[in-house]
C-alpha cells in the first residue's frame, strides 16, 4: 500500500558507477518514487519524467507584461488578475532558479539581456512604461515574493500624475519591494 508521499531521483544524483551500480536513467530525467506505508521507497521500473526546462526570457517577460496589463484592467480578486500574477511569479521564479538575477537593459524600443533583444510590440509597451519611470536597468533577484511583484507592476501601471515620476530604490524599499531594483537612466 502506498501512502502517497512522493520522492524523486534525478539522473546524476549519486549516479555514475558507485559500488558497482551504474545509473541507467536517461540524462535530464527524474525517476518518480513513492514511500510505502512501511516506509520503504518504491521507485517502480521505468517510471521516468523529463525534468522541466526553465522558461525562456521572452516567456518570462511576456508573462510580466500580461500581469502588468491585467493588474490595471481588472479589480482586485478578479481571476484574470490573480491568475496572470501567479503565472508571472511562477515563470519568473523558475527562470531565476536557473539563472539569477534577471537583468534587463531598458530603452523605448524594447528590452535587452546579454545579447538577447526583445522588441515585440507588447514588450515595447512594457519597456516604455519602465523608461517613463526613469528606468535604465531592471534587476530582479531570486526570492522575489508575489506581493513585491504585484506592488512593482501596480506602480509601473499607474496612470495618474505619478506616471512620469521616477521610481526610486528608496520608494520601492519603503513599499516592501526588496528583490526588484530599477536603476535610473544615466
Amino acid at each position: 500500500e502506498v501512502d502517497g508521499a512522493l520522492g524523486s531521483l534525478s539522473a546524476g544524483d549519486g549516479g555514475g558507477s558507485q559500488g558497482g551500480l551504474e545509473d541507467k536513467r536517461p540524462a535530464g530525467t527524474t525517476q518518480v518514487c513513492r514511500r510505502t506505508a512501511s516506509g520503504r521507497l518504491d521507485c517502480g521500473k521505468g517510471v521516468f519524467v523529463t525534468a522541466p526546462t526553465p522558461p525562456t526570457l521572452l516567456e518570462v517577460v511576456s508573462s510580466l507584461v500580461t500581469a502588468w496589463r491585467n493588474l490595471g484592467a481588472y479589480p482586485g480578486g478578479h481571476p484574470a488578475r490573480t491568475g496572470a500574477l501567479q503565472a508571472a511569479h511562477g515563470r519568473l521564479g523558475d527562470f531565476l532558479s536557473a539563472s539569477a538575477p534577471l537583468v534587463l537593459g531598458i530603452s523605448r524600443e524594447g528590452l535587452v539581456s546579454g545579447s538577447q533583444k526583445l522588441g515585440a510590440t507588447h514588450v515595447r509597451a512594457f519597456a516604455r512604461a519602465l523608461y517613463r519611470r526613469n528606468g535604465g536597468l531592471l534587476r530582479v533577484e531570486e526570492g522575489v515574493r508575489p506581493e513585491e511583484l504585484e506592488t512593482f507592476l501596480t506602480l509601473l501601471g499607474d496612470t495618474g500624475p505619478a506616471r512620469d515620476h521616477p521610481l526610486t530604490g528608496e520608494e520601492l524599499t519603503s513599499l516592501g519591494v526588496t528583490h526588484i531594483a530599477l536603476s535610473p537612466i544615466d
